[in-house]
């Protein structure tokens, strides 16, 4: 019997997470608050385990995080040490803000820690 293969390609359905969910809104506000350039809602033009989230769990989301997506799944992928400190600032900062916790007045990669 020969080999088979079935080529199913990339198969990723899409999703769409409404503009004015609490998760977008806490998004916007930590990417301004600490300069990240956040004032632009996008769609993307590839894959993620986001619609997993959004289609079958009823859960929106969004893609937030530190890094380049174009240097994504590659060889050398990689981010600096600093894109990787305020990346997790910026991840914790929109926990506590999405679930309407305070904000420590120090939370920001810039203040000293």
């Amino acid at each position: 019997h020969p080999a088979r293969v079935e080529w199913w390609g990339g198969q990723f359905a899409p999703c769409e997470t409404p503009e004015d969910a609490p998760i977008v809104r806490a998004a916007l506000s930590v990417a301004r608050d600490l300069d990240l350039g956040g004032d632009e809602l996008i769609g993307v033009p590839y894959g993620s385990d986001l619609r997993h989230l959004v289609n079958a769990g009823s859960t929106p989301g969004v893609l937030f995080g530190p890094g380049d997506v174009a240097g994504a799944h590659r060889p050398n992928e990689s981010i600096t040490v600093r894109e990787l400190v305020d990346g997790a600032w910026a991840v914790a900062l929109l926990v506590l803000r999405f679930l309407g916790c305070c904000q420590p007045p120090d939370l920001s990669p810039t203040s000293s820690r």
